[in-house]
C-alpha cells in the first residue's frame, strides 16, 4: 500500500491573493527555513542584533550565529551584517551599557584548548569595533542565562560545581538520571562577575532559580525560585518569585506564593515591573487562551499576510485540532493562511477518518476556501537527501529508512529518531551505520507504529504516573507539529 501526503491549504481571508501552489515547495525549501530570535537594540537606538539559525557544514546542521544590522532606514533597507561564524552555536546577545560591546552564549573551546573537549556554554566577549570574540567566565558546568549590570559588569545564572556525590558517580561511570529526584537536584545560583576579575557567587538558594531579570539600573533582580521540579508536569506549585539585591545577594518574596507569574519586565528608570499571570484554570483558561492567540493573529495579518504550518495534522490530539477550527473561524476576514499535512492512503481512496473528520470541520465553517493538493511520493534520492540533512547516515542506513519510508517524509523523519533510539543505528565519528544486529524487515512502515513504539520507550522506564505517560504520549505523536500546550505556555 503506497501512501501520500494531502495538503490542506484553509484560504481565510478576503481579497489576498492565492498562495503559489503547494507543488513549488520542495523538501530543501521546506528543510533550509531560516529562523530568528533573541533581538536586542543597542542603547543608543541605532543598531539591533539577534541570532539567526541557518543550515552550514554543506546543509548538514542547523547553526546559530549573531547578526547584526543598522536601524538607520532613512536610505533605505540596511543588509545585515553576520558578526559570528564558529563552528557552534552563538545565542542570546546583550549590548553592553555603553554600546561598543557585544556578550553572548557560546559552548565553543577557548583558544588553545583541547579539540577532543565538550565545552559548557560561556559568555563570550565582542568587541563590536573589531577584533576576534574572547571568553569571559570558565564557569564548571556552564552559564545559562545573563545581563549586564554595569559598564564592566555581568549578573550570571548558573550551577555549582560537582558535589562529591556527582563525582564518585561520575568515577564509575554511573550516568544515570533519576527523573524526579528532588534531593539531587542541583541548585542554580546567581554569580557576579567584573571583567578582567574572578567570579563571585551572590546567592546561596537551596533550590535552583530558574530564571532571572536583571533592573536597568543594575541593582535589583527578578528571579523565580522553584519550590518543586514536578511543577512543569503537575501545575501544581508555583515557583516563589523573589526580588535580589545585587550589593548583597539578599532576596525578599515580592509576590504571594499562589501567584503564577512570569514574563517580568522592568520600567526604564527601575523603579517598577509588569509580568503575565494566567486569568483562569481548566476550560475557563483555555477559553482565555484561544480569545488571545485568535485576536493576536487577527491584528499580525494586518500588516503582512500569516502562514502557520503543521505538519502530521491527522496526528495532533483534540485540543489542538478545536484551537485550530475556533482560530480559523474567528479570522476568516483576514490575511491568514493555515497549511496542514495530513496522510493519504490510496488504496483506500480517502483519508484515515481522522483526517477526514477534520477536513469536514473546517468545510463546516463556511468562510473562506480550501483548497487541496494531492503530491506524490518522494523519490528515493530526495528521501536520502531529507534523511541526511538530520543524520550523517551511511549508504546502507539511509536505504533501509528509505524502502521502510516508501516516499513518506514525516515516517522517514520519525523511523530514523526511532532507529537512533532502539540502537539499531549506531554511530561512529559523526555517521550513523546499521547495527549487526539490526533487521530492516522487521521495521515499521507506518507512522502510527512509528508512534506508539517511540512512546513506549520512553515511558517504559519511568515511575507508574498516568498524567505523565499521557503527556510523553502526547509529545511522541506530535513531534516538531504545532502545539497547543506550547502556546497555552507562551501565553
Amino acid at each position: 500500500m503506497s501512501h501520500r501526503a494531502l495538503l490542506v491549504l484553509l484560504a481565510l481571508l478576503l481579497g489576498l491573493p492565492a498562495l503559489a501552489p503547494a507543488a513549488e515547495w520542495t523538501v530543501e525549501d521546506v528543510v533550509a527555513q531560516d529562523y530568528a530570535t533573541g533581538f536586542q537594540v543597542s542603547p543608543d537606538g541605532r543598531w539591533a542584533v539577534w541570532s539567526q539559525r541557518g543550515l552550514a557544514e554543506d546543509g548538514k546542521v542547523f547553526r546559530w550565529q549573531l547578526t547584526l544590522t543598522s536601524l538607520d532606514v532613512a536610505n533605505g533597507p540596511q543588509t545585515p551584517r553576520q558578526l559570528t561564524r564558529a563552528a557552534v552555536d552563538s545565542r542570546g546577545p546583550r549590548f553592553s551599557p555603553d554600546g561598543r560591546r557585544l556578550a553572548f552564549l557560546s559552548a565553543r573551546p577557548a583558544p588553545g584548548g583541547e579539540s577532543d573537549d565538550a565545552p559548557d556554554s560561556q559568555i563570550w566577549l565582542l568587541d563590536l569595533s573589531g577584533g576576534e570574540a574572547e571568553a569571559v567566565t570558565e564557569h564548571p558546568g556552564g552559564v545559562q542565562d545573563f545581563a549586564w549590570i554595569g559598564s564592566d559588569r555581568l549578573l550570571y545564572l548558573a550551577g555549582e560545581a560537582k558535589t562529591l556525590r556527582e563525582q564518585n558517580l561520575e568515577d564509575v561511570h554511573d550516568d544515570t538520571e533519576v527523573v524526579g529526584d528532588e534531593d539531587h537536584v542541583p541548585p542554580a545560583r546567581l554569580f557576579t562577575l567584573t571583567l578582567g576579575g574572578e567570579a563571585k557567587r551572590l546567592t546561596d538558594n537551596a533550590t535552583p532559580i530558574q530564571d532571572m531579570t536583571a533592573s536597568p539600573d543594575g541593582k535589583r533582580a527578578i528571579v523565580r525560585l522553584a519550590r518543586s521540579i514536578h511543577d512543569d508536569y503537575d501545575f501544581r506549585t508555583p515557583p516563589d518569585v523573589m526580588l535580589v539585591d545585587l550589593s548583597t545577594g539578599a532576596m525578599k518574596e515580592i509576590l504571594p506564593a499562589a501567584i503564577r507569574a512570569d514574563g517580568f519586565v522592568w520600567d526604564l528608570n527601575s523603579k517598577g515591573f509588569s509580568f503575565l499571570r494566567p486569568e483562569a484554570q481548566g476550560g475557563e483558561r483555555e477559553a482565555i487562551i484561544i480569545r488571545r492567540a485568535c485576536e493576536a493573529f487577527r491584528l499580525a495579518s494586518r500588516d503582512r499576510p500569516v502562514l502557520l504550518t503543521m505538519q502530521a495534522a491527522d496526528q495532533a490530539d483534540l485540543q489542538t485540532q478545536t484551537f485550530l477550527w475556533h482560530l480559523a473561524r474567528s479570522i476568516a476576514d483576514s490575511r491568514f493562511r493555515l497549511l496542514m499535512v495530513l496522510t493519504w492512503t490510496e488504496a483506500a481512496g480517502a483519508p484515515v477518518s481522522e483526517a477526514r473528520r477534520l477536513l469536514a470541520a473546517f468545510e463546516r465553517i463556511g468562510a473562506g476556501t480550501v483548497e487541496t493538493y494531492r503530491l506524490a511520493p518522494l523519490s528515493a534520492a530526495n528521501t536520502v537527501a531529507l534523511l541526511r540533512t538530520m543524520a550523517e547516515v551511511d549508504d546502507e542506513a539511509a536505504g533501509a529508512l528509505t524502502r521502510c519510508a516508501r516516499g513518506n517524509p514525516l515516517l522517514a523523519r520519525e523511523l530514523l529518531l526511532y532507529e537512533q533510539q532502539e540502537g539499531n543505528l549506531v554511530q561512529q565519528g559523526r555517521r550513523w551505520y546499521l547495527s549487526p544486529y539490526a533487521d530492516p524487515a522487521r521495521w515499521p512502515v507506518s507512522l502510527a507504529e512509528v508512534f506508539a513504539l517511540r512512546a513506549q520507550l520512553t515511558v517504559g522506564g519511568l515511575p507508574d504516573s498516568s498524567f505523565l505517560r499521557a503527556c510523553l504520549d502526547r509529545a511522541a505523536v506530535l513531534g516538531e507539529a504545532f502545539d497547543y500546550g506550547l502556546l497555552c505556555d507562551y501565553l
